[in-house]
């Protein structure tokens, strides 16, 4: 299942070692390989999707 489809509102992501809570999850337009991460607190995180993976306990994790 990819990040974009199973990552929602509330849901903890860990990057570079700091869990954070996800406000909105979604694919950057025109390409489909690119997520955006909005948090709750904290700067919007572009990201390939290929780099994040489901981690424990139904969180997500950032490479």
């Amino acid at each position: 299942m990819g990040a974009s489809k199973g990552m929602r509102r509330g849901d903890k992501v860990q990057v570079r070692g700091e869990v954070r809570e996800v406000k909105a999850a979604r694919r950057k337009e025109g390409r489909t390989e690119d997520l955006v991460i909005v948090f709750k607190s904290g700067p919007t995180l572009r990201v390939r999707a290929e780099d994040v993976s489901a981690g424990r306990r139904g969180g997500w994790r950032v490479r």
